[in-house]
């Protein structure tokens, strides 16, 4: 296990949860959270600015994370870089009020019984689709990679 990954991984997750408690309304905090949600503490520039941030760790931190697990490559990890990218954008245009409801049919009923799974379908349709979150996406992906590529460097380098 690489545990830099993981630590790095975990940090990130931080991140995106510390966002979610201070920055965004108390009904979109993950029930299992709420209890320590301080809403809308952060106010102004900030705010607006935050509200892509978790998108960015989700999308870097479940790169780090499972690549922490994993035996680190260069293709791997761009392998693995490519597919969260991917699964991560699905899930941000199906958001988006032109596909959402064709999104929330397509979940099969096996899906929202599994752990952690329950309301993908909600996900959908009562998620907001933002541009942004497609940026910020991409952004994660790439500071996750980067940050493989240096880890995998510096370890063999000796360093």
């Amino acid at each position: 296990m690489n545990r830099v990954h993981l630590q790095m991984g975990l940090l990130m997750l931080l991140l995106g949860v510390l966002v979610y408690l201070t920055a965004r309304p108390a009904e979109t905090v993950p029930e299992l959270l709420a209890p320590l949600s301080v809403s809308y503490a952060i106010s102004g520039d900030w705010k607006h600015f935050s509200n892509s941030i978790p998108t960015f760790a989700h999308t870097a931190a479940f790169i780090l994370l499972m690549m922490a697990l994993l035996k680190t490559r260069p293709r791997r990890a761009a392998v693995i870089c490519t597919l969260w990218l991917l699964l991560e954008a699905l899930f941000e245009v199906g958001q988006h009020e032109a596909v959402s409801a064709s999104f929330a049919a397509a979940v099969p009923d096996w899906w929202e019984e599994l752990p952690g799974l329950q309301g993908t379908r909600g996900y959908f349709l009562r998620g907001t689709f933002d541009p942004l979150d497609l940026v910020s996406i991409g952004f994660g992906g790439l500071v996750a990679y980067f940050f493989i590529l240096a880890e995998y460097v510096r370890r063999h380098n000796g360093h």
